[in-house]
């Protein structure tokens, strides 16, 4: 074997009573793609191993398709978006070292690069991804932490600097969580503000503000969604396998223990009925609470070290 050739053995997938491991061999390319069947986009699940650059995607019943894409290092971060608007998680990563992102387009098979045309102080971890226009596409955003300004390119212009938008919502210190909470299709600009323990969010159809003082800790994640499936995202807090939810529409909370302490939160709408559910992530399990048939399920994807990636925004406080 040539001295450039790598062999990953990537994931286990149990078929029936059968399990196999799959092993992706080849030669040191800038891009490898391997497809099998393919997964629905309502129940996939995604896991981006930064060790190898390598992004997976397999359905959650273990006998739909998977596919790997090879697609950055362990010095890039993650982004969670469907930028092509075809219900799919695409493989996307912020390199902040250029101060761009690569996008690999699942509906067209190809990779772009898209890079910003402000100063590289925007540091990686406030790169993020949302639907701020409701075209149905994740818009490409950085969020400065020392002005609280917001850099956008959108999808529907190809992302392009010509239409881009500087908006400013947010100060030093803020972590930048878009999501739609007026329900109008739209993500709205929103942080949540670790010195005061509160959410401000500016909603894109009344063009009004909102402060909602909702507690989240360091090392606890901020997982804004629709979890009653009113339309509209609710303020949502996980940290050592404890959930705590504001209801947008009703203003009651809920709090319950679900997911392992060292858990990663994972919400989606695994079951496609417009509510997302409850799920956890941890060394390399899914574990679901569905909305739609209560009980406890479980999808061995991964492993230890890997990121989990879902269309929610799920974010740190570090």
């Amino acid at each position: 074997m040539r001295n450039n050739a790598f062999i990953t053995d990537l994931l286990l997938k149990r078929r029936s009573s059968s399990l196999y491991r799959i092993a992706l061999i080849g030669v040191q390319l800038s891009l490898l793609v391997i497809t099998i069947d393919a997964a629905s986009p309502v129940d996939s699940l995604t896991i981006f191993r930064g060790s190898k650059g390598l992004w997976a995607q397999q359905g959650r019943d273990n006998d739909s398709g998977f596919s790997v894409v090879k697609l950055g290092t362990k010095n890039d971060v993650p982004l969670n978006g469907d930028f092509d608007g075809d219900g799919y998680i695409d493989p996307a990563i912020w390199r902040s070292s250029t101060a761009s992102a690569l996008i690999w387009k699942t509906s067209e098979a190809v990779v772009v690069e898209i890079a910003f045309e402000i100063a590289s102080k925007i540091f990686a971890g406030k790169a993020v991804s949302a639907d701020l226009d409701g075209d149905g596409k994740s818009d490409l955003t950085l969020f400065d932490p020392e002005t609280g300004n917001w850099h956008v390119l959108f999808a529907k212009s190809g992302f392009s600097q010509e239409t881009s938008l500087t908006f400013c919502w947010g100060q030093m210190g803020d972590v930048p969580v878009p999501a739609d909470h007026d329900g109008d299709g739209r993500a709205d600009f929103a942080v949540f503000r670790p010195s005061e323990q509160s959410w401000h969010i500016f909603e894109s159809r009344s063009q009004r503000s909102l402060s909602i003082v909702f507690p989240a800790k360091t090392g606890e994640y901020l997982v804004p969604a629709d979890y009653n499936g009113d339309g509209r995202a609710d303020i949502a807090v996980f940290g050592k396998g404890y959930w705590r939810i504001l209801y947008s529409t009703s203003g009651k909370t809920e709090a319950f223990v679900f997911g392992q302490a060292s858990a990663i939160p994972v919400p989606a709408d695994y079951d496609g009925d417009g509510e997302t559910d409850f799920a956890v992530w941890n060394e390399g399990t899914w574990y679901f609470y569905e909305s739609s048939k209560p009980g406890l399920s479980a999808v061995r994807f991964g492993e230890p070290g890997d990121v989990p990636i879902t269309l929610r925004q799920v974010r740190k406080i570090e």
